[in-house]
């Protein structure tokens, strides 16, 4: 549920807005070949407002993301079973394009791809006491 505060003469008014009234809005935003569209992720849908092509790579990766917020090369190559050159290629277009952040700062030296796009408040939460 998304609220919205509007200003109106004698004081402030606060709407709610749909998901459905969200999503109808990002559909007009389409049309006018803005870049934005909405893309279900899992569970989770993800509003892309730059005019990227996300393939199946890219996809996989952030759903993988969306259980801890972040991933590292090592986990993906893991649980995804690919090639050390296709994980970098993969991780390193959602870094240019916006949709990842690094952390080189944990102790254990390991590089996570963190991706706020896909995460919850909670997850940072819970990451900062590691």
């Amino acid at each position: 549920m998304i609220f919205v505060n509007c200003l109106v003469r004698g004081g402030t008014v606060r709407d709610t807005i749909s998901e459905d009234d969200f999503l109808r809005a990002i559909s007009k935003l389409k049309v006018l070949g803005s870049g934005f569209e909405v893309i279900t992720m899992g569970k989770r849908k993800l509003v892309r407002s730059v005019p990227t092509e996300l393939n199946k790579d890219h996809n996989e990766i952030l759903e993988l993301a969306q259980a801890q917020g972040f991933v590292t090369v090592d986990e993906v190559q893991k649980r995804l079973n690919w090639s050390s050159g296709r994980t970098t290629d993969a991780l390193e277009t959602l870094l240019e394009e916006g949709f990842a952040m690094i952390d080189d700062g944990r102790r254990d030296g390991k590089r996570r791809y963190w991706f706020p796009c896909v995460s919850s408040v909670s997850t940072y939460v819970g990451a900062a006491t590691l």
